[in-house]
This record gives structure tokens, C-alpha cells and sequence, in this order.
């Protein structure tokens, strides 16, 4: 599994609050604009993209359904970049321990017949965190459902509190209806949604429309040249691409 924080950005923001505030100042035209950072250049993902919005906004959790490469971890790591408090990421596996998320055992404090763990830059610090794969973390189940649901994380014998505003997590498909312990981990999920891949008619308009502004940019009319089979009809079947798996970047 690999761990820890992204560096800051300034691209989208923050424009919200620090996790620690009471409230957010959050607006009208201050919502709008972290949606549209999230969405920039993605292709389909308008609803999702407002509604991990929305899991922030209320302070919620939410958990996309879908195969890789569709733009879960991307719309994640956007939400990130919006608040000024820490973002976390993680994949899960099934030998993931509580060490990969919240921070393993400082030496230091062993050092001094402590225990108390190296927590900087891991999930209890983070306003925004990414869990892929949630379900298949079995051995952290305990730790996750009191993050997740109590925001406090363990730390030696203590329970910290985390600065958790949301989280989002992913899989790629819904593990068995009759497990308990997935129930559990479910229900900590408010908001829910399954991600489709780019529909093939979602995926050509892009590349007509990325075809049209090569050729309007500088007059070259070789720009669009590499679009060109595209822009031939085949009849009244229409228009024929592969299946996209992956969320389209307009350029």
C-alpha cells in the first residue's frame, strides 16, 4: 500500500476553511467554483464530481463504484486541493494494517517506554482522504469504522481526534450482500454512487471538438489532421469507437 500526503497546490484553491473551523465559509459562488475545478476537462463526471462536492459540504462520506480509470482517485485529489488542511491516499490490500493509514510506531517515543505513533502526513491529520479498495483493508475494519464514523483514529492506547472533514473511497465492485462486516463499512457511506466509463458518444465528441480547435489555433490545417477519420460518416449506423474505460481529458 502506499501512503501519505500530497503537497499543497494552488490550482483550485483552498476555498474552504481549515478541517479545524466550526464552520465553513462556504457560498453560493464559492460552491460553484470548486465545482467547476473539479470538473475542468473531465468528460462525464459533472455528477460526480458535485457529488463528492456535496460529501464535503455537509461533511459527509462518499463512495464511487467502478473499474480503474475512470477519474475516482483524480476527483479526489481535486477536493483535496480546495481545503487548506492535509489530503491523504492510500490503497488498501488485504495486508494493509493500521501502521499504512494512520502512521507507524514512533522510535522516539519507544525510545522513551511510549507508544505513540509517527502521525504526520497520514490519514488523522487530513481533511480530505482517498481510500481505494476499502474492502479489502479487513484487518483495519475496527480503526476504519471509528474514523470514519467518530472521526478519532488510535494511537498507542489513546483515541486521537482525526480532521476528518470527508472521505471518499472506491472499488471496483461491491463485495458479498451478506457479509456483516461490509454492511457496516457500507452504511458509513451517506453518498453512493456507481462510475460509468466515458460513453463512446461522450469520447467523440471530445476528439471532434479537440480537432476543430487544432485546426483554428494557428490556421494549420494539418492540426487536426490525426481526427480526420473520425469526421467521416459510416452510415446510418453512425459513429463506431471502442469502449473508453478511462474518464476523457479535454487538452
Amino acid at each position: 500500500a502506499t501512503a501519505g500526503a500530497r503537497p499543497r497546490t494552488t490550482r483550485g484553491g483552498p476555498l474552504f476553511a481549515t478541517a479545524g473551523d466550526d464552520e465553513f465559509p462556504v457560498t453560493e459562488d464559492a460552491c460553484e467554483a470548486a465545482a467547476n475545478y473539479l470538473e475542468r476537462g473531465l468528460v462525464e463526471r459533472s455528477a460526480e464530481a458535485r457529488l463528492v462536492l456535496l460529501g464535503a459540504v455537509t461533511r459527509e462520506h462518499v463512495l464511487l463504484v467502478g473499474p480503474p480509470g475512470v477519474g475516482k482517485s483524480l476527483l479526489c485529489r481535486r477536493l483535496g486541493d480546495l481545503f487548506d488542511a492535509g489530503y491523504f491516499e492510500t490503497a488498501l490490500t488485504r495486508f494493509s494494517t493500521p501502521d499504512d493509514v494512520f502512521g507507524p510506531l514512533s522510535l522516539e517515543a519507544l525510545r522513551n517506554d511510549e507508544s505513540r505513533r509517527a502521525a504526520d502526513g497520514y490519514a488523522g491529520g487530513a481533511a480530505v482522504a482517498f481510500l481505494d479498495e476499502i474492502f479489502r483493508a479487513r484487518a483495519l475494519l475496527p480503526a476504519l469504522l471509528q474514523f470514519l464514523n467518530e472521526r478519532v483514529w488510535p494511537d498507542g492506547a489513546a483515541l486521537r481526534p482525526a480532521k476528518l472533514v470527508s472521505a471518499v473511497a472506491a472499488t471496483n465492485a461491491l463485495r458479498d450482500a451478506d457479509d456483516d462486516d461490509d454492511d457496516a463499512l457500507f452504511d458509513r457511506f451517506l453518498f453512493r454512487k456507481e462510475v460509468a466509463p466515458v460513453s463512446d458518444s461522450g469520447a467523440l465528441e471530445l476528439l471532434l471538438d479537440a480537432g476543430d480547435a487544432g485546426g483554428d489555433a494557428g490556421g494549420d490545417e494539418e492540426a487536426g489532421a490525426p481526427l480526420a477519420p473520425l469526421a467521416v460518416s459510416d452510415g446510418a449506423d453512425g459513429w463506431t469507437l471502442p469502449l473508453c474505460r478511462a474518464a476523457v481529458f479535454a487538452p
